[in-house]
């Protein structure tokens, strides 16, 4: 299986350079494996450019790796522009009024990896609770569970694997987006089983130039919630702020309190 093969392999491919996480991370770090775009040869100036939060793959040397996961990332990506053309649907704007701005989308794909450990406390929690700070995510994850979501009751719920079936987490630009009529997913996993558990999400996020703006959906000055941001610039100051691969320090946690909650997307 390649997600196992690539624990092995990948350290010779460490994180580092224009996106921190890119590569195999380490244990406690977070990020295992980074995907790009659909079409490499489409973000070559802006590599180029240096522009942040664009860098080439890179790629353990095992046999099929690089091509099962191209595959799956690209039919995965259209399934994201799919949902995207339904969220403008649904604010009465044209099918592309999200997709056009994913020309060159910062849409990285992430393989989770998380250790089988015994006698863990819910207190240990795999993945803390956190929200994703993009536009949408498409998350497969394994027969294992741990994932939970937190209800308007401020109460954790679990989220019950189904076969064949994707979470879709709302992200923290969409929340700005959409002025806050759609909510930023607050999610943790809590992985108490003595086995490995795997999990890919793919977080769907447009060009780094992406001007975020409540008003280009209709709201007006005097209702909107947010100002505007670049996508990008938004993106990296979240990363700055809570993954430790970007300096973060440790951060107290979000608790059933709405409004440590909710702080996230401002």
């Amino acid at each position: 299986m390649p997600c196992a093969l690539a624990r092995e392999e990948g350290g010779r491919i460490l994180c580092g350079g224009a996106r921190p996480e890119d590569g195999w991370v380490a244990i406690s770090l977070e990020r295992l494996v980074g995907i790009e775009e659909v079409d490499p040869a489409s973000s070559t100036m802006t590599v180029k450019a240096g522009t942040p939060l664009y860098a080439p793959n890179k790629w353990p040397d095992v046999p099929g790796f690089k091509e099962a996961f191209e595959a799956y990332y690209g039919k995965t990506y259209k399934l994201g522009m799919k949902i995207l053309e339904g969220f403008a649907l649904h604010f009465g704007k044209p099918e592309d009024f999200f997709t056009r701005h994913f020309t060159k989308p910062v849409a990285d794909m992430v393989v989770n990896h998380y250790l089988g450990a015994a006698g863990l406390h819910i207190s240990d929690q795999a993945s803390g609770p956190h929200t994703d700070h993009g536009i949408v995510t498409i998350l497969w994850q394994d027969s294992s569970g741990g994932l939970e979501v937190i209800g308007k009751d401020g109460e954790w719920m679990l989220v019950t694997p189904i076969r064949g079936s994707y979470v879709i987490n709302i992200g923290e630009l969409m929340k700005r987006w959409s002025n806050g009529r759609f909510k930023a997913t607050v999610h943790r996993v809590v992985h108490l089983q003595n086995k490995s558990r795997y999990s890919m999400p793919l977080f769907c996020n447009p060009n780094f130039r992406t001007k975020v703006d409540p008003r280009d959906l209709g709201v007006s000055d005097a209702d909107a919630q947010y100002e505007p941001v670049m996508s990008g610039d938004f993106l990296l100051s979240r990363f700055k702020a809570t993954r430790k691969l970007w300096g973060a320090q440790d951060k107290d946690k979000i608790s059933n309190d709405d409004k440590l909650i909710e702080r996230a997307a401002e």
